[in-house]
């Protein structure tokens, strides 16, 4: 089930109301527990370059 009231804030890692957000990225999903959320950032959110880089690399690393 997808969530359009709410999106994964990837700064603050937690789950935010739509309102707060400064970017949503359409494309991105994040599941907790049976959710899937959209993945963005909030409007207090600094240095999203740097953060995104970091989580997109977390997403595929693999564990040796």
């Amino acid at each position: 089930m997808k969530n359009d009231l709410y999106y994964y804030c990837f700064i603050c890692e937690k789950v935010e109301p739509i309102h707060t957000a400064k970017k949503i990225f359409k494309t991105g999903f994040s599941r907790i527990g049976s959710d899937n959320y959209h993945v963005g950032y909030c409007k207090e959110s600094k240095d999203t370059e740097s953060k995104w880089s970091s989580f997109n690399r977390s997403l595929f690393k693999s564990d040796p």
